[in-house]
């Protein structure tokens, strides 16, 4: 394994001596030197080759401006969570979660080096779950956006991913608070020779501070979509596999149906295909039901799929069910009532507890 020479610097002894402590532990790459004042880093620096992260407190840099000029391939204030700027430093809460700390040491080495093999990855089995409807209007958003907060209400790792051109679940999580982390530079990585769609991905993504569910915005442009091919969609699709950060991959599809939405629903261990149970949204399903008998990869892919009826007591969806030649205990997952609870789509990252109720028995069939 690559051996990082590390320099951590910081006034604060206690804290010093108990990070050296974790990384030892935790990061036994890590070689790292310590120093209390700026004066023995100065020192220290003056003889030794350049460090590959240099992990400095904002008191030290604001009284010995001449430490920004210390050689390293990664440079890092550690401060108490203000937003201090140092040229061609990044900035990063010390009193934070120690595993959390030590990722983002290791996403800024990465973003500054490329190198991603030293990224702390999890050792989770992805379960890629897909939602998709070829009616609109039956709250497919909603249903997916429930879905994933109360997956991650029960503790389970859960990442969000919007794959409508037209994202109608935009601004909801975190308020739509940093727009400027999304899709853009994922697409980029995945349509340039030797790019690093894994890296973009860990530095675009978001955490939702009410649900903690995971989710990366969408692209600057929906013309983006247009741009990338349907076989660098899977290898993004991959890049989640190989991470092994999540349990449950939530895509939230478009209606579109054609070859390469087929090509993506593939992917998915789980659809969900919700539907209403008025006349219009009945019709589509009816449709969809025929295409399984005339076209065996149809037939297939619908295998995998379950339907949900939204805004639907159990006696409506199944006389819905029958109408549209559904076994209702093989093909029907579940009737969701209507609910004050998936009113305002706005207020369901602040649910997840009374939304694991009402989602039961979609979430038993995520984690089955």
């Amino acid at each position: 394994m690559e051996k990082l020479h590390v320099l951590i610097a910081d006034s604060d002894e206690f804290y010093l001596n108990r990070l050296g402590n974790y990384l030892m532990e935790k990061a036994p790459n890590f070689e790292v030197a310590s120093f209390t004042s700026e004066e023995s880093l100065l020192r220290y620096t003056g003889t030794a080759q350049e460090a590959d992260l240099l992990i400095v407190s904002p008191d030290l840099l604001i009284r010995r401006p001449e430490l920004k000029t210390i050689g390293a391939k990664a440079k890092i204030v550690a401060g108490d969570g203000g937003n201090y700027e140092f040229e061609g430093f990044r900035c990063i809460n010390k009193y934070q979660k120690s595993e959390k700390f030590l990722n983002e040491i290791l996403l800024a080495y990465a973003e500054s080096t490329g190198k991603t093999d030293l990224m702390l990855h999890g050792n989770h089995k992805t379960r890629v779950v897909g939602f998709f409807s070829p009616a609109g209007g039956v709250g497919k958003t909603v249903l997916s956006l429930a879905a994933a907060v109360s997956a991650a209400s029960m503790g389970m790792r859960v990442f969000y991913l919007n794959l409508e051109k037209l994202s109608s679940a935009a601004g909801v999580l975190n308020g739509g608070a940093d727009g400027e982390k999304n899709l853009s530079e994922v697409f980029l990585a995945l349509k340039t020779k030797g790019g690093n769609p894994g890296l973009k991905l860990l530095t675009n993504t978001q955490t939702d501070t009410r649900s903690h569910v995971c989710y990366i915005d969408p692209p600057e442009s929906m013309m983006e979509y247009e741009e990338v091919s349907v076989e660098e969609m899977v290898r993004l699709l991959s890049v989640f596999e190989e991470m092994g950060e999540y349990q449950i991959l939530i895509l939230d599809f478009d209606s579109q149906w054609d070859e390469s939405r087929t090509t993506l629903l593939e992917q998915c261990d789980l659809i969900f295909m919700p539907f209403s149970s008025d006349l219009t949204s009945l019709c589509k399903l009816k449709r969809l039901m025929h295409e399984k008998t005339l076209h065996r990869p149809y037939g297939e892919l619908l295998e995998r799929s379950r339907v949900i009826f939204n805004r639907s007591d159990p006696s409506t969806a199944a006389s819905a069910a029958r109408q549209c030649g559904l076994d209702e205990n093989k093909d029907v997952m579940a009737a969701i009532p209507y609910s004050p609870l998936l009113g305002d789509v706005r207020g369901i990252p602040g649910a997840g507890g009374a939304l694991a109720a009402l989602m039961k028995d979609v979430v038993r069939e995520m984690i089955r």
